[in-house]
């Protein structure tokens, strides 16, 4: 038997093992799905049939000559049959001209497609030329069909999607979920609009993290702080980009509010574990928060005022392209003063925040875009008074430039520099005494990325990144300076992975990252040098039409460090960010990720997600609380390792009067550190941290009562968190002073009763006056259940008669707190 023969034969047994539509597509050759052994026929059959023939006539010489033969002709009959070709474009929204994100674009019919990226552009490989109709579809907008002839050429055809016509309360109703194949490959990601941000009731404002907190997976530590605790990973383990720059401090009020003011954001994308090789430089997860461009056709303005801030967002056309800015302040001083003539406690307080952003973005052709974004935002708070005078400062900025250029239809490239600054300023006087620390953490990044479409079965990504990093840590007693910390250190990095589509039925990504990470003392030629290499590996397998088994594992690497300043976890004063050095506990934190999950559809708008993970923790680090002056990165943490498991479940609506979602989490995390819950050996003992949380519950709900309000809830569930007993008390005398210290038990071994909270709000809409008047309501725990954050040991007052003995106390929660303001669009 030939070779062109048993080619033939293998092929049509693979097709009638997999029956593919995607497959049915005139005008192709492939050498997958039934197509191939349908097609060859003519020149090709008649070569086999000339080849058998021979084969018994004039032996193996001419034989071979006719395997060239067919194969040549095989390749020459593909050719004139017609080359497959490809469909790209960008998607923008009707009436503004904004690019929109993740939008899943496909040929009816054919298993082809694709999802636009954070700029909007898509490709669709390996269509066959002839009439096709090419859909667009996403939550929220009227699904595009549009009839396309495709010749051999590639074609550029761009889209434009209108949102639903009809407005209820702010929040545009959403059209059924369309029956769209999903083109999503990676797991443990969760994709939040600007209109899913406002769902959830909130304290004051809609907070983009509050809301991030009932997704599964994400645990809330307090309702005093906005940290995102994910899958066992702590708030620093999390790489928080905006616009492609990286942020360090996302709190504002100490942890009440974020860094995001919901009106500008588009989209926010959470990656909590297992994500692909183009992101580096975090243990636990990513959050990726893309700012809106601007409005390309009509200036647009939004706002509100809300008890204690108020916001203002304004965009329009500007240039080729669209100009965005945004800006958030808050005016405690005179709630301040108002409080201060009741109780002196409050005379000499002050505080505030502010947040600043902005955008131009500039269309030069359909192959070049560019955009320039910056962020800046302070907090200050003060009291002083006859005896003490107390200030803290902290703040980021952050300014990018990027550009997007298309080389061709299948190859699209990024370049971005980022420039971002965090500072903290700790001031504490007291008479004569003082002390001072200031902390700096400067980046510097240029960073290239390239993507190539190569075909329907391959998309090829790869990039650069080159990062200087720059930190200082000083402090001052007495008027005494010590430079405790002034570091110099360069990570340049580099990526590449495949998206393969083998069969219609299963893609595999492949990708591998590497880091090195090399740092200085300031002034200094001795480096401390290390190394990551990061194999990346996701897998999605189509189980039944809109049905789909994911997994992912990775090996992820951090070199920096943040200490957090806090009492009984809440944040009292500025935290502290370290790098890697060369001293024996300066070293990296490593993970690994490995992630197991399940996504299907209950039915056409209800999405279902299960997934399992489990975390490997190496190199962790706690602040070192014995060290008051630490002169090294060894001195101010003490190292371990650690785990964390669980199982998420994710139930979501999106579409009709009735949205929402139904999140549960059960998950264990595990730490053992070197110096802490010491046993009577001195040996560290494995501890739950704080935020672990058992089982986690959460429920957000929003209902379409008129067409004027809309009714919306958020109901929370979750195991009590961990604490530190106290046993008992005992006294240490000597001659300069007595001191008293406690017997304690087991590390967070005790926990606090359950945590559950219930709030509920309505929204308004009104137009009058050209303007849209957006009143909201809202009620922060409901039921006003008397939640627990921590519990400490009050040492009692043996002076008092009779003596008060000493005993636990409570750290309360937010009772219950209704708010009210209003938002307006023009």
């Amino acid at each position: 038997m030939t070779w062109p023969r048993v080619l033939l034969q293998l092929q049509a047994r693979r097709n009638g093992a997999a029956h593919e539509p995607h497959d049915d597509r005139a005008n192709t050759c492939s050498w997958s799905g039934k197509h191939l052994s349908g097609q060859v026929s003519g020149p090709v059959a008649r070569a086999d049939a000339n080849l058998k023939g021979q084969e018994t006539q004039t032996g193996r010489g001419k034989a071979t000559f006719a395997t060239i033969l067919a194969l040549v002709t095989l390749v020459v009959t593909c050719g004139q049959t017609g080359a497959a070709t490809s469909i790209s474009g960008y998607v923008r929204e009707r009436g503004s001209r904004e690019s929109i994100p993740y939008v899943s674009v496909y040929i009816e019919g054919l298993r082809l497609g694709g999802m636009t990226n954070a700029a909007g552009y898509y490709v669709i490989n390996g269509v066959p030329p002839g009439r096709h109709v090419v859909v667009a579809a996403m939550i929220g907008y009227n699904e595009s069909r549009q009839t396309l002839v495709v010749a051999a050429e590639p074609l550029v055809h761009n889209i434009e999607l209108s949102t639903e016509a009809i407005e209820v309360a702010a929040v545009e109703v959403q059209a059924e979920r369309a029956r769209a194949p999903s083109l999503e490959i990676i797991p443990s990601r969760e994709t939040l609009r600007g209109v899913d941000l406002k769902i959830a009731p909130a304290a004051v404002e809609a907070d983009p993290i509050r809301t991030l907190h009932t997704l599964p997976g994400v645990v809330q530590l307090s309702d005093f702080n906005t940290g995102l605790y994910v899958r066992g990973g702590t708030p620093d383990q999390n790489l928080i980009l905006v616009d492609g720059s990286e942020l360090y401090n996302v709190s504002h009020m100490f942890g009440l509010f974020s860094t995001f003011p919901a009106d500008a954001i588009k989209t926010t994308e959470l990656l909590m574990g297992g994500y692909p090789a183009q992101y580096g430089g975090r243990l636990s997860s990513v959050l990726n928060v893309i700012t809106e461009e601007g409005n390309k056709e009509r200036f647009r303005g939004s706002g509100g005022v809300s008890l204690l801030s108020s916001r203002m967002t304004l965009q329009g056309p500007f240039g080729k392209g669209s100009f965005l800015v945004s800006g958030r302040r808050t005016y405690l001083e005179p709630v301040f003063w108002a409080a201060s003539r009741s109780s002196d406690a409050f005379d000499g307080m002050g505080y505030f925040f502010y947040d600043f952003q902005g955008k131009i973005h500039q269309i030069l052709s359909h192959s070049d875009q560019f955009a320039i974004a910056g962020y800046m935002g302070k907090d200050a708070f003060k009291y002083t008074n006859d005896f003490m005078d107390t200030r803290f400062d902290w703040g980021n900025k952050s300014v990018s430039l990027s550009w997007n250029h298309l080389f061709s239809g299948e190859l699209y490239s990024h370049v971005q520099a980022n420039l971002s600054r965090f500072v903290s300023h700790t001031t504490f006087k007291i008479e004569d005494f003082g002390a001072t620390d200031h902390n700096e953490l400067f980046d510097t990044d240029l960073r290239g990325d390239l993507t190539w479409f190569a075909n329907e079965r391959h998309t090829f990504e790869t990039g650069v990144h080159m990062k200087r990093n720059t930190m200082r840590f000083g402090q001052e007693y007495a008027g005494q300076s010590y430079e405790a910390f002034d570091l110099i250190a360069y990570v340049p990095s580099a990526y590449v992975q495949d998206s393969w589509r083998p069969w219609p039925f299963l893609t595999v990504q492949p990708g591998l990252r590497g880091t090195l990470f090399r740092s200085r003392l300031r002034d200094t030629p001795e480096s401390a040098t290390y190394s990551a290499f990061e194999p990346r590996f996701t897998v999605r397998y189509q189980l039944g039409e809109q049905t789909f088994l994911k997994a992912a594992t990775g090996r992820y690497s951090q070199f920096i460090f943040r200490v957090p300043r806090e009492y009984q976890g809440i944040s009292m004063m500025s935290d502290i960010w370290f790098t890697c050095d060369d001293t024996p506990g300066g070293y990296p934190q490593r993970a690994w990720h490995y992630v197991l999950g399940l996504e299907t559809k209950i039915r056409h708008d209800v999405d279902l997600s299960l997934e399992a993970y489990y975390k490997d923790y190496a190199g962790l680090v706690e602040f070192n609380a014995s060290q008051t002056a630490p002169q090294s990165v060894e001195d101010a943490l003490l190292r371990g390792d650690g785990y964390a498991y669980g199982l998420d479940v994710n139930v979501k609506k999106r579409a009709g009067r009735n949205t929402g979602w139904l999140s549960y989490s059960m998950s264990w995390t595990v730490r053992t550190i070197d110096g802490l819950n010491l046993d009577e050996n001195g040996n560290p003992q494995p501890f739950y941290p704080k935020f672990d949380a058992r089982h986690h519950l959460d429920a957000v709900y929003s209902f379409d009562l008129s067409r004027h309000w809309t009714l919306n809830s958020r109901m929370s569930l979750s195991s009590g968190q961990g604490y530190t007993k106290v046993l008992g008390r005992y006294v240490v005398e000597d001659p300069l002073f007595t001191q008293g210290l406690y017997y304690r038990g087991q590390k967070n071994g005790a926990r606090l009763p359950y945590y559950m909270r219930l709030d509920v709000g309505a929204k308004g809409s009104y137009r009058f006056w050209g303007v849209r008047w957006m009143p909201f309501f809202q009620i922060v725990n409901v039921l006003n259940r008397a939640n627990e954050f921590n519990r400490y040991y009050d040492s009692g007052d043996a002076a008092k008669d009779p003596p008060e003995t000493g005993r636990e106390r409570v750290i309360p929660q937010l009772p219950f707190l209704p708010t009210f303001g209003v938002d307006v669009e023009f």
